[in-house]
């Protein structure tokens, strides 16, 4: 835990750029249906056609803009997660060979390399993929009674109660 809480305060910057990206990401995720919610009631009360138009190409370039995000979001998460893994990898094997052969010589030789292959590798998938799961989980909830709140207050009162 200790080398993951230090690859973020060498990144803080980097850090910073997913937290806005998963906002920005999950806002536009989140407003999709609200623009279709819009267009279907604007269809439903005889909009002018020249309002629907305008809403269904914001519709359209929200669309855009989703695929686009939940492609870059991933990539750079995963990008973060490799990033940790070649660092960390790169930390354990100087010090592995630093010890000397006697210290290798100790173990099976296939123990030391699943170590590092297996652990290291969930542990780097931690390091941002697994850090940054709860923190889109909470964005997500917060954006989303947002939404519900300004859809109807008394409505959504009752749905988060129970």
């Amino acid at each position: 835990m200790k080398s993951v809480i230090n690859f973020w305060k060498k990144k803080k910057l980097w850090l910073t750029f997913l937290i806005v990206f998963s906002l920005t990401n999950t806002i536009i995720t989140l407003l999709f249906p609200y623009i279709l919610k819009d267009i279907i009631d604007g269809i439903r009360a005889n909009f002018a056609g020249r309002d629907l138009i305008k809403y269904v190409l914001i519709l359209g370039i929200l669309g855009i803009f989703r695929a686009l995000f939940n492609t870059l979001l991933p990539l750079c998460r995963g990008r973060t997660n490799e990033l940790f893994l070649i660092k960390e990898r790169t930390d354990i094997f100087s010090k592995i060979l630093k010890k000397g052969h006697s210290f290798t010589n100790s173990f099976p030789a296939g123990d030391v390399l699943q170590r590092l292959d297996h652990d290291l590798r969930e542990l780097s998938w931690f390091s941002c993929s697994g850090v940054f799961r709860p923190i889109e989980g909470i964005i997500i909830l917060l954006i989303t009674l947002f939404f519900l709140i300004k859809i109807n207050l008394w409505l959504t009162i009752v749905a988060v109660i129970p």
